[in-house]
């Protein structure tokens, strides 16, 4: 949604929203977005150079029973499809069928922006084949792909990779703790340096925060300098899973020290 200055409220399509030209790069404007998956909850904050809104949006993940009604105005701007199951890829007929139940979920001619997700993943030549099949079932819709600086490297070097096609948004996230303000910017200046290779490309940027708060002013102010290259920034309040999983192995740890130490005052 658009908020105008009189408070009148009027829907945004994702392809405006991708199209989005930056105008006074003086001024600061955000979106503030709690977006809703089925696999977790986290706030988020979009940042662009057009418009200041605020409002709640929904990604809609492939691998539930997703039902949009045709009746209201309310459609996600964006959804998600996962490409591995178990580590492996997905093959092309399951990709057709999951496009076009989203496809069937939306009004006739009525675009989406479609991010795709390849998670415990090595083989980045199939990872790109698999890109550009989507590509080719969604020829004019905004691909939104998500990868890591290290992924980026890789992919780059393949002759036909799907990062030379227009309609290919990759979507870089990195995650950045109180303290780590200086690692990032520096990795992050480096990263812009390494697109700027590729003429026209467009990307996504994903800051990944969790209390306490980093200071993300001269973050901000680097990305926000590159406006023409990083199209979207999303600044998104979750924990590394590294280190989720890491905390959760030591509740395990201690759990069973408990039980251990308990036995033994047992016997």
């Amino acid at each position: 949604w658009s908020l105008s200055p009189t408070g009148e409220k009027t829907p945004v399509d994702i392809e405006d929203l991708m199209k989005i030209r930056w105008g006074n790069t003086n001024q600061t404007s955000t979106t503030t977005t709690p977006t809703t998956s089925t696999s977790s909850t986290s706030s988020t904050t979009t940042t662009t150079a057009a418009a200041t809104t605020t409002a709640p949006a929904t990604t809609t993940t492939a691998s539930t029973t997703t039902s949009v009604s045709a009746a209201t105005n309310h459609f996600p701007m964006v959804v998600e499809l996962h490409l591995t199951e178990a580590g492996n890829f997905i093959s092309e007929e399951e990709i057709c069928r999951q496009v076009k139940k989203f496809q069937d979920n939306f009004p006739p001619n009525r675009k989406f922006g479609l991010k795709l997700v390849a998670k415990v993943t090595t083989d980045m030549d199939l990872l790109n084949n698999k890109v550009l099949f989507v590509v080719k079932l969604l020829p004019s819709f905004p691909i939104i792909v998500e990868v890591t600086y290290e992924r980026l490297v890789v992919l780059s070097s393949l002759q036909n990779s799907f990062l030379l096609n227009s309609s290919v948004y990759p979507a870089i996230k990195y995650y950045i703790k109180r303290g780590d303000e200086g690692i990032c910017l520096s990795d992050l200046t480096k990263l812009l340096d390494y697109l700027k290779i590729y003429k026209g490309i467009e990307a996504v940027v994903t800051l990944c925060i969790e209390r306490p708060y980093p200071n993300l002013q001269a973050i901000l102010q680097l990305l926000r300098g590159q406006h023409e290259l990083i199209r979207v920034i999303i600044i998104s309040l979750e924990r590394a899973p590294k280190d989720i999983v890491s905390s959760m192995q030591s509740k395990l740890k201690q759990s069973l020290e408990e039980r251990k130490a308990a036995q033994i005052l047992y016997e």
